[in-house]
């Protein structure tokens, strides 16, 4: 389990600062982390799917949330 938590953080300090990382790093760091053939477009991806979730709220992906009234 100790193996999972190192690992975890690790990856979290290579991706702290992804917005302010140009497309190259980037895909180096998808790179080390995936074992992706053709990885250029997954950087492109993750940056689009960083957007997505800053637009939308967890409600928008949890279908199953109850909504309590108020």
């Amino acid at each position: 389990m100790k193996d999972y938590v190192n690992l975890f953080h690790s990856i979290i300090i290579k991706i702290e600062k992804w917005k302010s990382l140009n497309l190259e790093d980037k895909n180096q760091i998808i790179k080390s982390l995936f074992n992706a053939v053709n990885n250029d477009d997954l950087g492109i991806y993750f940056d689009k799917f960083c957007v997505e979730l800053e637009n939308n709220t967890l409600n928008y992906y949890i279908k199953s949330v109850i909504k309590l009234e108020k």
